[in-house]
């Protein structure tokens, strides 16, 4: 697929009810695109101060800084499955425990700063791999397991990544402004 080519998405609805992603929609140079611009707009929320970075504004939500942190540990995930699945004939990536990594990580004891720093490195990087790719190569197979085994190529891999990140800076928005439960 070329980069312009858009993306199949067989693994989540399009679009997403809750930020609007358009999977089908997406081209993987849309989706590096979304990734370079995300990251600075999560490092300027990550950096900005805020009381409430560290607060779930609702039980079961993560706080934004837990959410930045999670974006960090995506973009360095991606960018080896990627790796893995140009070396590898369609390769299984394991999951990303991600609720797990939550508690087990202490994300949200985390240094903000240093949240944004690795995942402006994690993501530039992952960028850099997405732009060198050739058709052949964004088309190769692999298989990501949760929910369920799905076959999807190297492309969707970049696409799903932008989801993450457009979704995930949504939710740190809202968890910045969210007024605190109970909080007249």
């Amino acid at each position: 697929r070329l980069m312009g080519a858009p993306a199949e998405q067989p693994l989540a609805p399009s679009p997403c009810p809750v930020c609007r992603y358009d999977y089908g929609a997406m081209t993987i140079g849309d989706a590096l695109r979304i990734v370079r611009e995300g990251t600075p707009a999560v490092r300027a929320h990550l950096e900005g101060g805020s009381p409430l970075l560290r607060r779930r504004p609702a039980p079961g939500v993560w706080s934004p800084l837990e959410y930045g942190a999670h974006l960090r540990d995506v973009v360095v995930a991606q960018r080896e499955r990627v790796i893995l699945a140009l070396l590898e004939d369609a390769p299984h990536f394991a999951p990303l425990h991600r609720d797990e990594r939550v508690s087990l990580l202490r994300y949200n004891e985390d240094d903000p700063g240093g949240v944004s720093a690795a995942l402006t490195i994690g993501a530039g990087l992952l960028e850099r791999l997405g732009r060198s790719l050739t058709g052949s190569q964004l088309a190769r197979t692999c298989t990501y397991d949760p929910p369920q085994p799905t076959a999807v190529d190297v492309g969707w891999v970049f696409v799903h990544t932008a989801h993450e990140m457009h979704h995930h800076l949504g939710d740190i928005v809202h968890g910045l402004s969210s007024p605190v439960a109970g909080a007249e």
